[in-house]
């Protein structure tokens, strides 16, 4: 049994009534011969298959069974969705198999195609005579991988003892270009969020997008465990003593200071408070 490939010139058949045609619009599936895997009809004449799938960019085809009489019944192929302006073959070349082949010979079949584009066609001629199986070929189609967008680096404080902390961050933005119903993405995240990280330091997280026909798209991003934060108590500098001279009488006087100064390492100067049980202006009575 020998694979061959037939390149013949024939006029160019057109959709015409009477003409049968099967429309596709999954993403992917099966295409099966008249009454498969039982022979095919006799005269079965203008048999299209017209698969579209917007936003595909290619058709992965897997020949899993055909069995045809050899130079009488053909199965034509191409890209597009209207077969009438393709010649056959003047672009394009008939297949056909010289004997049946099937899945338990993997050193024949199954065969791949691939068709460029979000269309494609099939198209099966039989003649009067000695009925064939026909064929069974599945498919799938590639698309547009979707895009991913991470969030910018993650800083988390540590628990106590810098022993690390679970990680959280913004969840990733994805977006479909083929398929935008965020019904058909999923985002995967490894680790997962609240996973804990183990002491300090960065830490790696990838998340990848994928739509429902399989293509994806990754980004990665830095988490990084902080130390925890040491409270430590705030230092505080008063003002040299002062002293000043009593009114007549030694009645007492005003008195008068510099603020205190208070620093913290843990805190910025416009967080501190300062406070005293007497005012920097105040009147003193000598007693």
């Amino acid at each position: 049994m020998i694979f061959s490939l037939l390149y013949i010139f024939l006029p160019l058949y057109r959709i015409v009534s009477g003409t049968t045609v099967i429309r596709i619009n999954t993403q992917q599936g099966t295409i099966l011969s008249p009454n498969f895997p039982d022979p095919s009809p006799s005269r079965q004449r203008f048999l299209y298959y017209i698969i579209q799938v917007p936003g595909a960019l290619r058709f992965n085809f897997s020949i899993n069974f055909f069995c045809t009489e050899e130079n009488k019944d053909f199965l034509f192929y191409g890209n597009g969705t209207n077969p009438s302006l393709q010649a056959f073959p003047a672009t394009l070349g008939v297949e056909f198999l010289n004997g049946c082949f099937n899945e338990t010979m993997t050193d024949e079949l199954p065969m791949e195609l691939i068709l460029e584009g979000d269309s494609a066609w099939f198209r099966f001629d039989t003649d009067r005579n000695i009925p064939s199986p026909g064929f069974n070929i599945t498919y799938t189609i590639v698309g547009n991988p979707p895009i991913i967008t991470c969030p910018e680096p993650v800083f988390i404080e540590s628990l106590e003892n810098d022993i690390g902390n679970n990680a959280v961050w913004p969840n990733p933005t994805c977006t479909g270009i083929d398929r935008p119903d965020p019904s058909t993405l999923q985002i995967e995240c490894t680790p997962e969020l609240g996973v804990f990280f183990l002491g300090l330091g960065p830490n790696t997280a990838t998340c990848t997008c994928t739509d429902n026909l399989g293509a994806s798209d990754s980004c990665d991003f830095e988490v990084t465990i902080t130390p925890f934060p040491v409270n430590a108590q705030p230092v505080i500098n008063c003002p040299d003593d002062v002293t000043v001279a009593s009114l007549p009488g030694d009645v007492g006087n005003t008195a008068s200071w510099s603020p205190p100064i208070c620093t913290d390492v843990d805190q910025t100067p416009g967080s501190l408070q300062v406070s005293s049980v007497r005012n920097p202006v105040i009147s003193f009575r000598w007693d």
